[in-house]
């Protein structure tokens, strides 16, 4: 009994020993603390324009409308200023960018609403949608995006179609990390 007793004396400290060196902090709350708490993501938008055929002959847009994140407007070209915003088949129309930060376990920090609308302005008739989010909500888990644009799924660019019906653009959305929240 008493060579048991001495060998476990001798083998626990060296037990302890090695799992300090092979583990090292391994439950210590300092190691607890370094894993982050969220992700800092950025969110920015364009307009493609998929169809600018608006039966002038020209193959532009007149473009007009808004844009907002979260009900805060990121982009806006008012409809009296529509002939200064020409663009024409496949153009990119610079929407904005904004930042937020999305808090692990709480999932409503991941949800950014998109809104607005786009349009072509016509001096002979009635103005033409080509993205109206009034259609479909666009209530996007950027945190999901993001996760699928870095797997390549989505080639990192999410698209809202536009309407598709004559003159049309779609919105494309690109989330990409910023940093870890900590």
């Amino acid at each position: 009994m008493k060579i048991k007793h001495s060998a476990l004396c001798l083998a626990f400290p060296l037990v302890v020993l090695l799992s300090t060196v092979l583990f090292p902090l391994a439950n210590t709350p300092e190691a607890q603390a370094a894993q982050p708490k969220g992700i800092r993501l950025n969110v920015s938008c364009y307009f493609r324009v998929t169809n600018a055929i608006d039966g002038t002959r020209d193959d532009e847009v007149e473009i007009y409308g808004t844009v907002k994140f979260n009900g805060r407007t990121k982009w806006n070209v008012p409809r009296e200023n529509a002939f200064g915003a020409v663009r024409d088949l496949n153009k990119r129309i610079e929407v904005g960018e904004q930042t937020f930060d999305v808090i692990f376990g709480r999932s409503s920090t991941a949800v950014v609403k998109i809104d607005g609308f786009l349009k072509d302005r016509d001096e002979s008739g009635g103005d033409d949608a080509m993205w109206n989010s009034m259609k479909r909500t666009l209530a996007l888990d950027i945190n999901k995006l993001y996760r699928m644009g870095a797997q390549n799924r989505l080639n990192g660019v999410y698209t809202s179609f536009g309407d598709r019906d004559r003159e049309s653009a779609d919105l494309m959305i690109i989330v990409s990390k910023v940093s870890d929240i900590m």
